[in-house]
């Protein structure tokens, strides 16, 4: 019933540092963080790096510096953990996308390449087989949503294919993949829709208009599958908004009644 700070970590020091995302590996023991930088001093600072790695000890409880590497100056926007833990997928505003090796102690990077696009979205499925990477797309490019397999005898990621966004309505698209890795929801600007992950070509499972022409803040699946959350910024008010839709066996979304919650403070994020 009460939420209490465990332990926490200065990540600034007496410098500035921005911190735009983190994520747990899927045993809980180590978080990566993922940021920016700003008026570094290596010598006074060593362990100060765009991506970093702490380990979780439960029954102290305390975060311990692992590993870290810094690799893009302008910022690491997103870090996605593999489901076993091994591998941390990365992505930057120089639309670098990185991944690498972890064996809980040292961070390697194992391959990186340029996607075209910068800030994209990157996720693993939950069986930590596929990658996807979202362009966001904007006034200069189209979005996009590449899929990759994962050699784990090579550690190498194979392009399969991607997904345009065709429409404004499908810009700043987000990812997020269903428990069970057999379908993906996509959330554009004015869109929701729900894929078959069977193989190739795509099969679109489900759609359903939502009105966030404004901005989209993220899209989560229920652990069982049968609800799917969404945020964003309703343009006719400019508010923030938070919705839940049902997801049956028919792959049908239907708006759940008084899940709509108007005005959330803030930037609202799923």
């Amino acid at each position: 019933t009460n939420l209490t700070i465990a332990c926490g970590i200065d990540l600034g020091s007496d410098y500035t540092t921005e911190l735009y995302d983190l994520d747990w590996s899927a045993n809980g023991i180590y978080i990566a963080v993922g940021g920016k930088r700003i008026n570094v001093n290596p010598a006074t600072y060593p362990y100060d790096h765009e991506i970093r790695v702490y380990e979780f000890d439960p029954t102290v409880p305390s975060l311990t510096y692992k590993d870290g590497d810094s690799c893009i100056d302008d910022g690491v926007i997103y870090v996605h953990w593999n489901s076993d833990g091994e591998y941390l997928g990365a992505t930057g505003s120089d639309g670098i996308t990185y991944l690498y090796n972890f064996d809980g102690t040292t961070l390697s990077l194992t391959t990186s390449f340029d996607v075209g696009d910068t800030g994209c979205e990157i996720r693993w499925d939950p069986k930590g087989k596929y990658l996807v990477i979202c362009q966001r797309g904007g006034s200069n490019n189209s979005g996009e949503i590449n899929f990759y397999e994962f050699d784990r005898n090579t550690a190498e990621l194979n392009l399969l294919s991607n997904l345009g966004m065709t429409s404004d309505a499908e810009d700043d698209a987000t990812v997020r993949w269903y428990p069970r890795s057999d379908k993906f929801a996509v959330l554009g600007k004015s869109i929701l829709k729900v894929y078959n992950w069977n193989g190739l070509p795509l099969q679109q499972a489900s759609e359903m208009s939502i009105d966030y022409g404004a901005q989209t803040w993220g899209t989560k699946w229920h652990p069982s599958g049968n609800y799917l959350a969404v945020a964003g910024k309703n343009p006719t008010d400019t508010v923030n908004e938070f919705k839940v839709f049902e997801f049956d066996k028919n792959k049908t979304l239907t708006l759940l009644p008084g899940t709509k919650i108007d005005s959330c403070s803030a930037d609202t994020s799923v």
